[in-house]
């Protein structure tokens, strides 16, 4: 559920290329399995926090209730900010993976098309 809601799968993709050829099979087999599990920890983790704690404001949220007084304002900005960078990352990922795609599709159709 999580990887569909994350598009992990889409990240995955678009440098499944480069994972083949620089990591080898190895990579392309255990890397998402590796990751898989960490992310069934974290879906763990956030699931056992929101039955604690209902809440929609989501990680940054629950850093609030957990973190120390003292730290308390500092982390929660830091973990919103880092789950922005993680939409955006995921974003840029999506459309490299259609960009390349797309070339890929055009290269195929017209053996002379250069992608710049």
């Amino acid at each position: 559920m999580e990887t569909c809601i994350t598009n992990s799968w889409v990240g995955y993709l678009s440098c499944f290329g480069q994972n083949l050829a620089y990591g080898g099979s190895q990579s392309v087999i255990l890397g998402p399995l590796v990751a898989a599990f960490a992310q069934w920890a974290v879906a763990l983790g956030i699931s056992e926090l929101a039955s604690a704690f209902p809440s929609s404001g989501g990680q940054y949220h629950f850093v609030w209730i957990l973190a120390p007084e003292k730290t308390r304002r500092f982390a929660a900005f830091f973990v919103g900010w880092f789950s922005i960078v993680g939409w955006w990352i995921i974003t840029a990922s999506g459309v490299s993976l259609a960009a390349v795609s797309i070339f890929g599709m055009a290269g195929f159709w017209d053996e002379t098309f250069v992608g710049t």
